[in-house]
């Protein structure tokens, strides 16, 4: 990558290559995970075939936790590319790639083409969005959308020439992206941006540009993206589906830890370090840069003074970030994909720093940069080590952990960002910066793209939902066939049956629906089944199926009687 080259379409050509390369490479290949992809590929496979958009649903009942645009784009996907894994995920790419390049809008129109450009790359090659990138859930889709809100908040606000007032052209565009966003996930998708925009126009001073009849437009133009879908499915569902996504999935989830997802009141600033990993190791940089731009009233370098025009962009970065992480380290419920939505304004802070010290408009202690590239370097050698300890190639004395056989053969993962950490350094040396970033920035996209398609790939072999359907023959469309489980629950299997499952609860269940004159198969771990068989030797079933389950460290059984 040349510095030298400002051209936009160079640059799009770079950042859809570095989605690309992570983002699809055997996409389709892996099995869906539970619990969310399962439900998630089910929701939109039941919308697709009952022709029914309005009505999410999973195992045939009500499905109240997310609202449907995710399930429209899927369904999308179904249509053209059949009822699949490759199709389920394509989605989380597209709206990856549109995260990325508006990211690099807002970089560029905020600070510089390069500055853009290291924002997008830092954007799709930090580990929490490469891997959201290729999951089938609504967080890469909430991620564009805030991306699109920010961005058109922004391009709107700024004036067109130095010395005018800021605009107010904004609240249309801004109100349709934050409707967007609110079909993504919900009403995080509005409250958080606007509590962003209007914490940074108090810090501006400009709380005033508020008080404008283009607000009531801006709102006007929510509802109308937003509003008709959510009334509808509340119709629909007599109101079920609205207490449920609002006051259960939202309200209830900020107030209460619901499902055991509870953490400290560093969870979110420790998930983002991990997450933006392998450029965490340029976090201390970065945020002690930002925080000295938005405090002093000039920032003095080699190259002369930052610009105060930047200081603006700066506030809104930062305010973003604190927003974000402030809400939901108060919110109950934590989840590592809660601060997503912030991963944009960081790359973007990350490569505005970048920039800066490539221009050598900034000069950090050496040793602090010298750090970060042994992090890098020590973040490919632990890599490897996992990858041989996990796969039992490798046993340390007094460590136990979960083997997953086969996972040693991806330690050769872990070069890439010790050879990308040690190029960099040798540039560092040199006195050659931008190739220094070049290197980090290769062995970031290199080292994701080769994490999310092998290793990935090595666990699947030990997830026994698909091979569990296709083995037994619970998936048969000729027929009129029941299926269920006891003590087993994993969402995937209703989208690899295409069928409901229903839950088993008592051994008599079990026996009345093993004794029913249709065919029915039952999935139930083998030691589930070896208690049952004792306590009642009557029940006859011949067994289908067998595979191993890494989640429950045991076989899973299909049973049948037939």
């Amino acid at each position: 990558m040349h510095f030298a080259l400002q051209y936009r379409l160079t640059h799009y050509v770079i950042l859809l290559a570095a989605v690309a390369v992570i983002g699809l490479p055997r996409l389709g290949e892996a099995s869906l995970w539970d619990m969310d992809e399962g439900l998630n590929a089910e929701a939109a496979r039941e919308m697709h075939e009952s022709g029914n958009w309005i009505v999410p649903k999973f195992n045939f009942q009500l499905r109240d936790a997310k609202p449907a645009l995710l399930y429209w784009a899927q369904g999308a996907a179904y249509q053209f590319f059949g009822m699949n894994e490759f199709a389920a995920r394509l989605p989380s790419v597209i709206a990856a790639a549109l995260a990325t390049l508006l990211t690099y809008e807002l970089g560029r129109r905020m600070f510089s083409p390069v500055g853009g450009l290291l924002g997008g790359v830092a954007l799709i090659s930090s580990s929490s969005i490469a891997f959201a990138a290729r999951f089938a859930n609504p967080d890469a889709l909430l991620l564009a959308c805030t991306a699109l809100t920010f961005f058109v908040f922004w391009h709107g606000y700024v004036p067109r020439r130095a010395g005018e007032s800021p605009r107010r052209g904004w609240f249309i565009p801004v109100g349709i992206a934050c409707g967007l966003a609110t079909l993504a996930k919900g009403p995080v998708g509005v409250l958080l941006p606007a509590l962003v925009i209007g914490v940074f126009l108090i810090w501006q001073r400009q709380l005033r540009l508020l008080f404008d009849r283009r607000a009531l437009y801006g709102m006007l133009a929510f509802l109308l993206v937003a509003a008709p879908w959510y009334v509808l499915v509340s119709v629909v569902t007599r109101g079920e589906f609205a207490t449920g996504f609002f006051i259960t999935n939202n309200v209830r989830r900020f107030l209460e830890p619901m499902e055991y997802h509870r953490g400290p009141i560093l969870y979110h600033p420790a998930i983002l370090l991990s997450g933006l990993a392998p450029w965490s190791i340029f976090v201390g940089f970065t945020f002690w840069y930002a925080v000295k731009v938005v405090i002093q009233r000039e920032k003095m370098s080699e190259s002369g003074f930052t610009p105060l025009s930047l200081r603006p962009a700066y506030r809104l970065l930062v305010c973003w970030v604190v927003v974000y992480v402030l809400f939901f380290t108060i919110a109950a419920t934590k989840l590592p994909n809660y601060t997503l939505p912030v991963f944009p304004a960081i790359a973007l802070l990350t490569g505005r720093f970048l920039d800066s010290w490539q221009r050598r408009e900034i000069n950090p202690p050496r040793w602090l940069f010298a750090s970060g590239l042994v992090l890098l370097i020590l973040i490919g050698i632990s890599t490897s080590l996992a990858m041989l300890v996990i796969g039992g190639d490798l046993r340390l004395p007094g460590l136990e952990v979960r083997q997953l056989a086969g996972l040693g053969k991806s330690w050769w993962i872990g070069l890439l960002p010790l050879v990308g950490g040690t190029a960099a350094a040798v540039a560092w040396l040199a006195d050659r910066r931008e190739w220094a970033i070049s290197a980090v920035g290769v062995a970031a996209v290199g080292f994701l793209a080769a994490a999310l398609a092998d290793p990935l790939l090595r666990v699947d072999s030990h997830k026994p939902c698909r091979d569990l359907v296709a083995e037994s023959g619970a998936f048969d469309r000729r027929h009129e066939i029941r299926l269920a489980s006891f003590q087993f629950t994993q969402p995937s299997l209703v989208f690899y049956s295409q069928r409901e499952v229903r839950q088993l609860l008592t051994d008599d269940d079990v026996a009345q629906f093993l004794h029913s004159p249709l065919p029915v198969y039952l999935f139930v771990p083998e030691s589930a089944w070896n208690g049952l068989s004792a306590r009642h030797p009557e029940l006859l079933a011949k067994v289908r199926a067998r595979k191993w389950d890494f989640y429950r460290k045991g076989n899973v059984l299909v049973v049948s009687n037939q």
